[in-house]
């Protein structure tokens, strides 16, 4: 697995810990989670006559583990990983093609099926396998071009790699190539090819998939494993066909995530402190529990941070971290500034530390590289939806970049050299498998990431400002955002400008509770200015409700907005929020506007009168019955959001829990509505706040204002 996370013996690296420059090792038995993978569905509409086929001699086996997916298509069971052969002997099949993002952990579970069957740990019959079968892992991205271009049959090829891959020279005389015996096995071979995708030509990948298919159909007695990324396979020449049966790494569950934690902790301390293994545990409990913790506050729930709370090889990064500060950010710009800096820094020294001659690993400044890599992200980014560049295209920015950062940065000037070192070195940067030479990010959190890096080492802000609206871009815009306070004011003037907040008013309010500033001399311009439009301080003026009292003199502008028809109402809205307006003993004035402090709801008073109630097909009410409302009554002016409903959360901790979606980013937003809560909740809610839900015929009365049509503004 690239950055370091395996190493050839089958160990597992655990990175600099605590800064004291620990190069740690362990078994992998010690750290190895148990990954969950998927049959692919695709598979079930190929081979649904599976189910139709007299019961095999293993059908116990697959009722025992659960597996429905043969008689039930539309189910899609996870199972463990070294059990995917059982579903293999369930098919009638003897081929696995293992699918999944970068970092997933393809290669560490692959390795763990090899390792448990070489090492005696497992037996074949155990993972689903003939008896006396032995295992042969090959790596793919040793496959040398020249290699495949050679003549010969499918089968001969195969074996030429494999007596590469197993060819041991500093072994006695007689054990150095062990291919023969290996070939001539009686128990036959499970073949662990691993990186399909690293064939990087897509017509050589098609002629190693060939070589594989033939070989699989001419050695009866071999099982195959292989495992690819999931661009890297999704074409006809290199899909290996019905004989393989595809399987997805999922991500780690809730639990995975826990014990991944606790073993990674275990294993540190234990190097760290050998001599007292008490409190080596004391330590890592300790650790394991405040890390866990933190990964399950809502911050880490959203989508983008859970891809990388569930992913082994990010998740990885995230303990090297919390090890090395005995901190995790819960901000996500923070965070992949962190990992970033593993990948570079930490995970670098790790992958090379006490195996390579000194002076062949040359240092480099890693903030230089970080902007050079911040140029190669926007690049990127500038395509939709393209999350790898052609390798010659990459060095060619890369090579722009070089020549803006310092000749002592220790990166040189060459940008095909400064990609290889990135891929190889960091891992930041990695294979794709969409085409020739296709490179990208690791993760495209961290493109987003550093194409914020570069727009705000650019002030490219208002080309930023007007991509918002663009899903492709949002996060970029939000990210650049938690860096400088400077290019956040002038973010906001150029998010004004555009008419971001008249036309997307959500964008940009969450652009201002995303920010890592707030810097009001942007929208008070807009306030003070004879050319703004009432629109635009109509908008600008919603976007101020909560942060009122960080706008000096905006009060004095609110009062002098009274006199305005189209702004009276939002003006009367921020006195009320500003203390010029609170709540009186008096009857209220219709339509009075208050704010309550505590719940920090916005009220506005319904006067008391009659009104023609029920309307449409739909309606439980017969049309033309007239409702009297004897008493006024106040009524909150919007949806309680996401940011007042946690007040009641955090007053009632205990006694309450956190709503469906809660935890969604595209609904969890501060000013968002609050979404996904019941009935219950919300008298809960209502009776916190020291009111009462509305009765239908008061909400109507509300909703109308006045009309007796089917909606307030007709029908």
């Amino acid at each position: 697995m690239r950055g370091g996370l395996i190493q050839e013996n089958n160990r597992r690296f655990l990175g600099d810990c605590a800064g004291n420059h620990h190069h740690l090792e362990l078994p992998i038995a010690e750290a190895y989670v148990p990954l969950q993978a998927s049959q692919s569905r695709q598979l079930y509409a190929a081979r649904k006559d599976i189910g139709n086929r007299p019961a095999p001699a293993s059908n116990d086996r697959r009722e025992s583990l659960g597996f429905t997916e043969f008689s039930a298509p539309e189910h899609n069971p996870q199972i463990v990983l070294d059990q995917i052969f059982h579903v293999c002997q369930a098919a009638d099949q003897r081929g696995v093609i293992l699918l999944g993002e970068p970092g997933a952990g393809k290669t560490t579970g692959a390795r763990q099926v090899a390792w448990q069957l070489a090492s005696g740990h497992r037996t074949p019959a155990e993972l689903g396998l003939p008896a006396g079968m032995r295992p042969v892992f090959l790596r793919l991205r040793n496959l040398k071009p020249t290699t495949i271009s050679a003549s010969g049959t499918a089968v001969d090829a195969l074996k030429q790699f494999l007596r590469q891959e197993v060819h041991c020279p500093g072994e006695p005389t007689g054990q150095q190539d062990p291919c023969d015996a290996l070939w001539d096995n009686p128990g036959g071979l499970l073949w662990i090819i691993d990186g399909l995708d690293e064939v990087v030509d897509p017509q050589l990948r098609a002629i190693v998939s060939g070589w594989i298919q033939e070989t699989l159909q001419h050695r009866l007695r071999d099982y195959f494993l292989v495992t690819c990324r999931f661009q890297g396979y999704r074409s006809e020449d290199v899909a290996l066909g019905g004989r393989f049966v595809e399987f997805h790494v999922e991500g780690l569950s809730d639990d995975q995530v826990r014990e991944f934690i606790n073993r990674w902790f275990m294993a540190a301390n234990s190097k760290l402190h050998v001599s007292d293994r008490s409190k080596a545990t004391a330590i890592a409990t300790a650790d394991a529990q405040t890390l866990v913790q933190i990964l399950t506050t809502p911050a880490y729930q959203s989508r983008s941070m859970r891809e990388l709370v569930t992913n082994p090889l990010l998740l990885t990064i995230l303990c090297i971290v919390y090890h090395e500060e005995r901190n995790l950010p819960t901000a996500r710009a923070e965070l992949y500034q962190h990992c970033v800096r593993v990948l570079l820094g930490l995970w670098r020294k790790d992958l090379y530390s006490g195996r390579v001659p000194q002076g062949v690993l040359q240092p480099f400044d890693i903030e230089a590289a970080q902007s050079v890599l911040a140029r190669l992200a926007w690049w990127l980014h500038q395509a939709e939806k393209r999350t790898a560049g052609d390798l010659q295209d990459l060095a060619a920015e890369a090579t722009l970049g070089l020549q803006q950062v310092s000749q002592q940065s220790g990166l040189g000037l060459d940008g095909q050299q400064f990609v290889d070192r990135m891929r190889e070195e960091s891992g930041i940067l990695a294979f794709s498998g969409q085409g020739t030479g296709a490179l990208g990010f690791l993760h495209l959190s961290f493109q987003e990431f550093l194409a914020a890096d570069h727009a705000v080492r650019e002030s490219l802000s208002a080309q930023l400002a007007t991509k918002v609206p663009d899903s492709w871009w949002q996060e970029v815009a939000l990210l650049s955002l938690r860096r400088s306070k400077a290019y956040c004011g002038q973010f906001f003037a150029d998010m004004l400008a555009c008419g971001l907040a008249e036309q997307h008013q959500d964008l940009a309010q969450r652009c201002l509770t995303e920010s890592l500033y707030f810097v009001p001399d942007p929208f008070l311009r807009v306030l003070r200015s004879g050319e703004s439009t009432v629109q635009r301080k109509h908008a600008v003026l919603r976007l101020l409700l909560g942060r009122q009292d960080q706008v000096p003199g905006l009060a004095d502008l609110c009062t002098q907005f009274l006199a305005s028809p189209d702004l009276r109402g939002i003006a009367t809205e921020l006195l009320a929020s500003l203390g010029r307006s609170p709540r009186k003993s008096r009857t209220p004035e219709p339509f009075e506007v208050v704010v309550d402090g505590r719940t920090g709801v916005t009220f506005v008073w319904i006067p008391p009168g009659k009104f023609t109630m029920g309307a449409g097909k739909d309606s439980p009410y017969k049309p033309g019955q007239t409702v009297e409302i004897p008493q006024g009554f106040y009524l909150g002016k919007y949806p309680v959001t996401n940011e007042q409903y946690g007040r009641f959360l955090q007053a009632t901790a205990g006694n309450s829990k956190p709503p469906a979606f809660w935890d969604d980013r595209k609904f969890n937003q501060p000013q968002q509505p609050v979404v996904g809560v019941s009935w219950y909740d919300a008298v809960a809610y209502a009776e916190w706040a020291e009111g009462r839900l509305p009765s239908d015929a008061e909400w109507e009365y509300a909703c109308r204002a006045g009309s007796d049509k089917n909606y307030c503004f007709g029908d």
